[in-house]
């Protein structure tokens, strides 16, 4: 393992992951026989606006229930699960993460969602498959900390079919001012990639890949990460959120988001590109 991928597994290291949200669901009197998506979403989703920035963004996309789905940088399952329980959809998982992958299957479990998904660990370079073997390929809040992004959409390209869909909602560079750290993807930049969206229309372009929907969500995006300060100001950490991955300092990560994104240091893009 190099030393950059061992850096960013410690970034995102949890331990007992599975049974500390199971804990939180317990505390907030929640049946886990009965448990629904919206219930694990406040941790569900690592990524900015959560269940409603993904549900949106599904919306523009003409899922049908027939194709397959793969999730690039799924977390702990979220997305898959979601997207799966809208359309019907089968939804392959991929992330460098161990801990993530084995709380995504049991949580995929505990609703009954094994038939329609799968999660599986990549060493966050190649992916595990054949050339053109999905529908649409997704991924949110994963490639800042990927360095070598020219390898990365390539390998996103080939595993798509031919007209197939490459789905993302993805962090940037905004003005060019310094990021301020910790993030929730790095405590420091030595971990952090950041393409300019222009760069990264760029590349998209280089690769063939046609872009039939852009949007920026960064005001959006700014007045959420405010909302969250100004809650764990007035009530405190919920006992389930997203600070069960982000770790003990959660708070500095959702302050520091807010300034950057009010200070367009970063950007906020929601992008549809066809193959």
């Amino acid at each position: 393992m190099n030393n950059l991928n061992e850096s960013i597994l410690n970034q995102y290291s949890a331990s007992n992951l599975f049974e500390a949200i199971k804990s939180a669901l317990l505390q907030m009197n929640k049946n886990l026989d009965e448990l629904t998506i919206k219930d694990l979403a406040p941790v569900d989703f690592f990524h900015i606006r959560g269940y409603y920035s993904t549900r949106e963004l599904s919306e523009k996309c003409e899922i049908l229930p027939h194709i397959r789905v793969l999730d690039v940088g799924c977390g702990i399952g979220g997305t898959a699960r979601l997207l799966t329980t809208l359309y019907g959809c089968f939804v392959t998982g991929i992330d460098i993460i161990d801990e993530y992958c084995q709380t995504a299957v049991k949580l995929s479990s505990i609703l009954k969602l094994n038939d329609k998904t799968e999660f599986k660990i990549f060493n966050g370079s190649e992916f595990p498959f054949d050339d053109q073997m999905f529908d649409i390929v997704w991924t949110e809040h994963v490639q800042m900390n990927i360095e070598d992004k020219i390898k990365f959409y390539s390998e996103i390209y080939r595993v798509l079919k031919s007209d197939g869909k490459f789905v993302f909602h993805d962090v940037f560079r905004g003005n060019g001012d310094m990021v301020s750290y910790p993030v929730p993807w790095a405590d420091d930049e030595s971990i952090s990639f950041l393409l300019s969206r222009n760069d990264t229309e760029q590349l998209l372009k280089l690769l063939d890949l046609k872009i039939s929907f852009i949007e920026d969500k960064t005001e959006i995006s700014a007045e959420a990460f405010l909302k969250s300060v100004e809650d764990i100001k007035r009530k405190g950490l919920p006992p389930l959120g997203l600070h069960l991955l982000m770790g003990e300092n959660t708070v500095d990560k959702i302050e520091n988001m807010a300034h950057n994104l009010m200070e367009k240091r970063i950007t906020v893009l929601q992008c549809i590109c066809v193959k």
